[in-house]
């Protein structure tokens, strides 16, 4: 492993998890050489988003919408926010 790259990994582990977010930007800016590899070997939150219905969804931060696609769109999360317990697993 690269330096660098175990320079950073070290890094993110000794930040506060409940900004991984915003850390991960903030180091990608300062060496962009080194995103994809960061990225990929930094567990990230998974985000909430709504379709176009108005319901809500588990996305990754890198995924798009699954929209027009029926066997994702049934993996709706109904109750967002309540630790998972609202996972529909229609698939």
């Amino acid at each position: 492993m690269d330096d660098s790259l175990a320079s950073c990994l070290d890094l993110m582990r000794r930040l506060p998890p409940q900004k991984v977010q915003q850390n991960l930007d903030l180091l990608i800016d300062i060496v962009p050489d080194l995103a994809d590899d960061i990225l990929s070997s930094v567990d990230q939150p998974l985000q909430v988003q709504q379709d176009q219905s108005g319901r809500d969804y588990l996305v990754s931060v890198s995924s798009t919408p699954p929209v027009g696609v029926p066997h994702l769109r049934r993996s709706v999360v109904s109750r967002a926010g309540h630790g998972g317990a609202g996972v529909e697993a229609g698939c």
